[in-house]
């Protein structure tokens, strides 16, 4: 066997070692109890009232919230549709006009159930360190010391502010 040959076999064994602690670790997510648990639905609706508990609909919804939550787990567990449609409307702030489509609130519940269990958790892994968007304890702060760190690594390395900085916001029509 040549010294070539055992790298290429040390490289498989480490590719093949990757893939299967990967293939574990979505195991543990791959599990629809996650979505339709009680305990879970109850604290996506507490997350999904912050900064609207002052609405009707929200309002609505939680005089009766267990029983809503329930109905909600059954849909489900049947695997009928949650969805509701979206309660659309314009608004004009400063001078312009705003088409807004926003969904009910029991949609946003299995929403922000289904993002805080299952997505946020496999896709925070794949993300870049410096990533501060949206994640929990990432916040401005974070984002500032960041860019400060990486602004005093490049005036080391290269003696000067002659650099560039790209910003870029992605919108889907």
């Amino acid at each position: 066997m040549t010294s070539k040959e055992r790298k290429e076999g040390r490289r498989l064994r480490r590719i093949e070692n990757r893939q299967c602690k990967k293939a574990d670790f979505l195991k543990q997510y791959n599990d629809f109890n996650l979505v339709t648990n009680t305990d879970n639905l109850y604290h996506a609706f507490k997350m999904s009232r912050r900064g609207v508990s002052w609405k009707e609909s929200v309002q609505r919804y939680e005089n009766n919230v267990l029983q809503n939550i329930n109905d909600t787990k059954q849909k489900l567990l049947n695997g009928e549709s949650v969805q509701k449609g979206f309660v659309e409307f314009q608004i004009h702030e400063r001078g312009k006009v705003r088409h807004i489509r926003s969904v009910h609130i029991s949609e946003r519940i299995v929403q922000k159930c289904l993002c805080d269990e299952i997505l946020v958790p496999i896709i925070t892994r794949s993300l870049i360190y410096d990533n501060g968007a949206s994640i929990k304890n990432k916040g401005i702060s974070f984002a500032m010391n960041r860019l400060r760190c990486h602004l005093t690594k490049f005036y080391r390395e290269n003696h000067s502010n002659k650099g560039y900085a790209l910003v870029a916001d992605f919108q889907s029509l």
